[in-house]
């Protein structure tokens, strides 16, 4: 542990400066999720948040089935199962009048024995362009795709037919429903090992998702064991402080607290937080009030690439003015970016403390889940909307970009300027737990899933920030906030087969 050799510093700042950064701070704040409030709130983003939801939890309904299905003959439960699946894909191609909707519910009605799939298909005629439809919808165009349909899929097409439905499939980009669709068409066309091999396609996908969810069931209970394991250690190494542990746990589960900052890094790193708050406040209102009408007024071959370009440089503006702000001051209060955590010393033991922490979260996590439902099931929750538009989009680099966005920038900027700076800049004055639960409360409203999601990124915060009190190092909680965004995204992706 180091200890500072600095005077006691005299402080700048006044009461008057205190409270106009405070008021700065909630003012800030207030703008944010006003601005959050008006974009999820809306009838349309509420709609599709639902619709949304409602997809991944049919289609997660339709492989849990195919699986049943592949292993025990027909039951009552699987038919009470079959008409959830097709009700709840119902109502999102009634809703939404989407293409990519109406031809799941199609495939996953004739997969079902469901007679009404041919009439679902003429839902087609009427729906409404796909924002990622990359060529103009004709009437010939619809009755083209209508008659390939047809001929696949009720009568018996031959080898080059098949070939020309993957190409209309792999424009479409149907994701799991492709594997089902193409092993009708192959059965019709009595090419059996054809349609034995999407079947197992299907079915190896399914696996992938199980294993998957049992993963990260085991995860959670060695958490869980973490948790206990943590707790006698901390206590045992109270009663034992001066043993070293000859093993690597020593250097991974050593304790290495900040050191107490100055008033006059305090104050820096601050005005560093509050100049994140300003820029991010200001770009996302840009983004709601100015360009978002823009973009959506343009064609959709232009509306997603360029809405794509905006978002991924809106990412990367907020941290530019404190970066500049530090560059500019660092040598007037001798402040470097060691001082929040940016170094290096100790990687991987930190980086293996940071998967442990994260381990150790995903009970958290459960709890507050469930005490939030318990206390905000009847208010309505936007989900966030990088779940929602990756959980939507076909387009490879859309999906790219959502990934490095949520698995590698929000790591990076958000453990930097609410652990490193915001909670060292108001440690002192407000205490470490003091600190921790307003660095992890301010966190929680600035994200979109409230109130209902209030609970949980106000867990994912403390835990983060007790990595960087535990290490005096931000690599612990980058680590384990990419690991929670980025499997999220892995989990999305094996539940829709993109």
């Amino acid at each position: 542990m180091q200890v500072s050799n600095q005077d006691e510093p005299t402080p700048v700042q006044t009461g008057t400066s205190n409270l106009k950064g405070l008021i700065i701070l909630l003012v800030v704040i207030a703008l944010l999720v006003t601005t959050s409030a008006v974009t999820s709130r809306s009838s349309t983003a509420r709609a599709n948040d639902d619709y949304v939801q409602l997809n991944l939890d049919a289609t997660l309904k339709a492989r849990n089935l195919f699986l049943r299905q592949q292993v025990k003959a027909p039951s009552s439960s699987d038919k009470v199962m079959s008409a959830e699946i097709i009700g709840d894909l119902s109502k999102i191609a009634n809703g939404t009048r989407s293409r990519r909707a109406i031809r799941q519910l199609a495939i996953v009605q004739h997969w079902l024995l469901d007679p009404r799939w041919s009439q679902t298909l003429l839902m087609l005629r009427t729906a409404r362009p796909d924002k990622s439809d990359q060529e103009v919808i004709s009437a010939f165009s619809i009755e083209r795709e209508l008659s390939w349909w047809g001929l696949v899929l009720a009568c018996h097409p031959q080898s080059q037919d098949i070939a020309t439905f993957r190409t209309l499939f792999a424009r479409n980009q149907l994701g799991w429903f492709e594997h089902l669709a193409l092993e009708s068409a192959y059965r019709n066309g009595s090419m059996q090992n054809e349609a034995n091999r999407e079947s197992q396609l299907a079915g190896a996908s399914s696996i992938r998702l199980v294993l998957f969810q049992w993963v990260a069931l085991l995860s959670m209970v060695a958490g869980f064991g973490l948790l206990i394991m943590l707790y006698f250690y901390l206590d045992w190494r109270k009663k034992n402080p001066d043993v070293v542990l000859k093993s690597p746990w020593n250097n991974i589960l050593s304790v290495n607290h900040p050191v107490p900052l100055s008033d006059e890094k305090a104050a820096l790193l601050y005005s560093m937080f509050l100049s994140y708050l300003v820029s991010f406040a200001a770009i996302r209102g840009i983004g709601t009030f100015v360009l978002m009408p823009i973009v959506t007024a343009l064609p959709p071959e232009m509306a997603k690439p360029i809405g794509a370009v905006i978002t991924g440089i809106a990412s990367l503006l907020p941290p530019i003015v404190p970066f500049i702000i530090f560059i500019r001051n660092r040598k007037e209060v001798d402040l470097k970016a060691a001082d929040f955590g940016w170094h290096i010393k100790e990687f991987w033991a930190n980086a293996a403390c940071g998967i442990m922490g994260y381990l150790c979260m995903l009970p958290l996590l459960i709890v507050a889940s469930v005490v939030s439902n318990l206390l905000f099931r009847n208010l309505l929750s936007p989900s966030n909307p990088a779940i929602t538009v990756f959980a939507g989009s076909r387009e490879t680099y859309l999906i790219a970009l959502i990934v490095i966005q949520a698995a590698i920038l929000a790591p990076l900027v958000e453990e930097t300027m609410f652990r490193g700076v915001f909670f060292n800049s108001i440690s002192r004055r407000y205490g470490q737990i003091g600190a921790l639960v307003l660095s992890s409360a301010v966190f929680s409203v600035l994200h979109p899933q409230l109130p209902l999601g209030f609970l949980g990124l106000f867990t994912i915060g403390a835990v983060f920030t007790q990595l960087f009190r535990f290490k005096n190092s931000l690599v612990p909680g980058i680590i384990a906030h990419a690991l929670n965004n980025g499997l999220i995204f892995v989990y999305l992706a094996l539940v829709t087969g993109q």
